[in-house]
């Protein structure tokens, strides 16, 4: 069983550079998969890399590699 890094909300918005308000927007709407926790919303590190690279122009990992 693989553990999983759980951000808080706070620390996901920042990460995503968004508002709090437009995190729980996009929870809400099922755009960012949340996980609830004793009733504590967290979302996962690797759903949040997810997000970027499907709502960018080119993903994170192919802008960062090196050009050959």
């Amino acid at each position: 069983m693989e553990v999983q890094t759980l951000l808080t909300p706070r620390q996901a918005a920042e990460i995503l550079g968004i508002k709090l308000s437009t995190l729980y927007k996009y929870s809400m709407s099922g755009k960012i998969p949340t996980v609830k926790i004793l009733g504590n919303l967290r979302f996962r590190a690797d759903a949040l890399q997810e997000f970027i690279d499907a709502n960018s122009r080119m993903p994170i990992k192919q802008a960062l590699s090196p050009v050959a």
